[in-house]
């Protein structure tokens, strides 16, 4: 319903014309509003006029326009402007944003009860998108909650989870940090449900601790509950630094344990135990996701919204939509949202609400509470609470209990004078009691080293899937030790327990040691050197390196047949184990089939070699019938031959010529042996019969240049 304002229809510095008041807070109101710029609908948040004046809300409101302006993300919602307006009732500071029509994840949350696991994780992929997003522009959010997720519409929970329905946005950068100088003096700057350990010990925010915020998050998405929940504040956060998380297996025996993994990484007490940063946290939740059937994705945990409702402490009321968007609440509007006053403090009944580090370490007179922790208490009270229940279903009173042990040792006292006075033949009576009071002793020692003492066996816990510290703390609560040992897993996260020796559910003996195997995350290796192995060899190296070869064949110029000719990955290179690499076997040199060029022109017989794989060698040689410059035959003629072998091409010069010797004035037979010998052959003509034997002519003349064996016509007279 549209909410009445004097400031509807005005104009925000000439270009945002407001349509509508959607939610009113402690620090600003939100409107509707149309960008006449770039014809759009719009969020316009206002900072109250009398805000204005006060430095500490300007700045936040301004950190709030610079943070989400750095944080370019499709999950992440959007600042487009920032400025100061001046309005009758003074000068207000505003911010434009993308207007978001969807409920909060919160609404949500409350209405269905819990999500399935492909909701909850799709919200959780896209929240660690934005905060990824942000972590790379150097900024720490700080309150991640379902308050400041809204959704573009509401979740469907009837629709296949496949379907990427689910469209999120991180919004409320009003408490982003810088990651330089991310330090906080109170549970104020951020919500205590969600809040990491080491801002309440340590008064630091890191990338970090958005991904534990984001880990509980998940938890009560699924849940639909939070994992800490206290009476009071000061106590939710005593159980974020010390209290072990309940594992979702525990309300759910379907959920896949890598899902129990990822939201214990997720929620390390120790960040140095956790992903680094949202962009490493979106890698390990996003392997996770590939784990998981679509039928273990389509289920959920049962809950009733109502106990949702119920157990949420983290928001006392519910958001509007609009207050989600633009990160307001209803609080007093001359303080912040999110600081802590004076009446919160008050509710705790201790001054050590101010200071929530303060709860992490309580104070006590008795030397033993000091040591004991949380657990030990709790164990302790149920413990003394169930004596106390024996002690009154048996009716004996303290006062009872007191007067029965003085009338015992009156009893004996008077047994024992009245043994002493009996007969000696009795003797063996008294000899006998004893040795039965020696075995009732020998047995109730050994009764209380077995059940109270040394020998007492307890219950191994559950710690498959913790970080390792957090695995050792919850060995501690059950009074065993433990002995880490380390190993390769391809689907647990490195620094989480994989399993326990004795299993969880065993029993055994207080203190003794519990064997954590916990994982170092996926195996490394490194590639070998595979070049000129043999098959069999490559074969047996890559097996050596945890690797899986496939073969490849083919031809090389360089490499022997059955040699290694190359492979895959370099030497060197760091591989998953199990990874594949492709071993190329050289099938030696490339045979190849030689081409007929007898008849080409020299040039096409070149190319045409070349371009066949081979290197042409030309030689030359006349010949009578094949023109100049064809082929007249090549050497090798047919067959097949290797790349680069030499293909002999041999070109014609044409006919042979030769000079024509001069027979003129020789006598016939002169002429002829002449001629013969310079390789002419012979035509004689006779003129008057020849009587006088002598050459009067010839034909080519003397000293022409014709072809051997071409035929010389002389004349003899």
């Amino acid at each position: 319903m549209t909410l009445q304002d004097p400031l509807v229809g005005a104009e925000v510095d000439h270009r945002y014309t407001i349509r509508a008041r959607v939610a009113r807070g402690g620090m600003a109101t939100v409107y509707r509003a149309h960008d006449s710029k770039l014809d759009r609908s719009v969020a316009v948040k206002l900072m109250h006029p009398h805000l204005s004046e006060q430095p500490q809300f300007v700045e936040r409101f301004h950190k709030e326009a610079l943070a989400a302006a750095r944080i370019s993300d499709p999950h992440a919602v959007s600042v487009f402007d920032q400025g100061v307006w001046d309005t009758p009732r003074g000068q207000q500071a505003y911010l434009v944003m993308e207007l978001i029509t969807g409920p909060d994840l919160r609404t949500e949350l409350l209405r269905l009860g819990s999500l399935r696991l492909a909701d909850a994780l799709s919200v959780t992929e896209q929240v660690l998108s934005a905060l990824a997003a942000a972590h790379n522009a150097g900024i720490i959010h700080r309150d991640i909650k379902p308050e400041n997720v809204m959704l573009m519409q509401p979740i469907r929970p009837h629709e296949d989870p496949s379907d990427g329905q689910i469209v999120a946005k991180v919004t409320d950068f009003g408490l982003a940090r810088a990651v330089s100088g991310a330090t906080t003096s109170s549970l104020g700057m951020g919500t205590v449900g969600y809040v990491a350990p080491e801002i309440i010990t340590q008064g630091r925010a890191l990338p970090a601790s958005d991904v534990y915020s984001t880990g509980i998050m998940l938890y009560e998405l699924l849940s639909g509950r939070l994992p800490f929940e206290g009476e009071t504040p000061i106590s939710t956060a005593y159980m974020h630094v010390n209290a072990p998380m309940k594992r979702l297996t525990e309300l759910a025996d379907w959920i896949p344990d890598a899902l129990d993994s990822l939201i214990g990484y997720f929620t390390a007490k120790n960040p140095e135990d956790r992903p680094t940063d949202a962009g490493a946290a979106l890698s390990v939740l996003r392997r996770s996701l590939r784990s998981l059937t679509p039928s273990i994705l389509a289920h959920r945990i049962p809950t009733d919204p109502r106990a949702t409702t119920a157990n949420t402490a983290s928001a006392p009321t519910q958001r509007t939509q609009q207050e989600s968007l633009s990160g307001i609440s209803d609080a007093d509007p001359h303080h912040d949202d999110h600081a802590p006053t004076s009446e919160n403090n008050a509710k705790d009944g201790s001054s050590a609400a101010a200071d929530p580090r303060a709860a992490v370490n309580p104070r006590s007179d008795d030397a033993q509470a000091n040591t004991l922790s949380a657990t030990q208490l709790m164990n302790k009270a149920h413990a003394d609470a169930h004596h106390a229940q024996l002690r009154a279903q048996l009716g004996i009173t303290d006062g009872q209990d007191r007067r029965e042990t003085r009338v015992h040792r009156s009893a004996l006292r008077s047994t024992s004078k009245a043994a002493s006075t009996r007969s000696s033949h009795k003797r063996h009576a008294v000899i006998f009691i004893c040795l039965f009071l020696l075995v009732l002793g020998v047995a109730g020692s050994l009764a209380w080293y077995f059940l109270a003492g040394p020998g007492k066996a307890v219950t191994v816990p559950h710690v498959n899937g913790q970080a390792y510290t957090q695995a050792l703390s919850t060995l501690a609560d059950a009074h065993l030790n433990a002995t880490k040992s380390e190993s390769y897993s391809d689907t647990v996260a490195q620094g989480i327990v994989i399993s326990s020796t004795p299993e969880e559910g065993s029993r055994a003996r207080v203190n003794s040691r519990i064997t954590l195997t916990v994982s170092k995350g996926i195996e490394r290796v490194s590639v070998p050197d595979f070049s000129g192995l043999s098959e069999d060899d490559a074969l047996a190296a890559a097996k050596k390196a945890k690797l899986t070869p496939i073969i490849e064949r083919e031809y090389s110029e360089d490499v022997s047949e059955g040699l290694v000719a190359k492979q895959s990955s370099e030497a060197g290179t760091s591989l998953d184990h199990d990874s594949n690499i492709v071993v190329t076997i050289s099938k030696g040199r490339e045979p190849l089939p030689i081409p007929d060029l007898t008849g080409k022109s020299q040039s096409e017989a070149e190319a045409a070699a070349t371009q066949a794989g081979f290197a042409p060698h030309v030689t030359e040689d006349f010949s009578d019938s094949i023109p100049k410059g064809q082929v007249i035959e090549q050497k090798p003629t047919d067959g097949t031959g290797f790349r680069g072998d030499t293909l002999t091409l041999v070109v014609s010069k044409g006919p042979e010529l030769a000079r024509v010797p001069d027979v003129f004035g020789k006598q016939k037979q002169e002429a002829l042996t002449i001629l013969s010998d310079a390789g002419f052959k012979v035509k004689v003509n006779t003129f008057l019969g020849g009587v006088f034997g002598t050459v009067r002519s010839q034909d080519p003349a003397a000293g022409s240049m014709v072809p051997v064996g071409s035929t010389i016509t002389i004349t003899v007279v």
